[in-house]
């Protein structure tokens, strides 16, 4: 675990943005994909627009989970980012 609260919280912000262009950029349209909804690369593309709007969202539940006191509180506080 990382001590420094200032580092951990910047490390948050990192993985919440990395989560959220992963599930962007490769899961949803993997997704869609195996849906029969459309062309992979495509819905990629077509998701990308709200690339930066996911990052903001999900830097900040990292953020916040790097806050969190208990792993129960870190699996809800990701629970609640997804769902937004």
């Amino acid at each position: 675990m990382i001590r420094n609260p200032k580092l951990r919280a910047l490390v948050g912000v990192v993985l919440g943005a990395c989560a959220a262009a992963s599930l962007t950029l490769s899961v949803l349209p993997l997704v869609l994909f195996q849906a029969k909804i459309g062309d992979e690369s495509t819905l990629a593309y077509l998701l990308s627009r709200f690339l930066p709007h996911m990052a903001l969202i999900w830097a900040v539940g990292g953020w916040a989970v790097s806050r969190a006191t208990t792993v129960l509180a870190g699996a809800v506080t990701l629970g609640i980012t997804g769902l937004t």
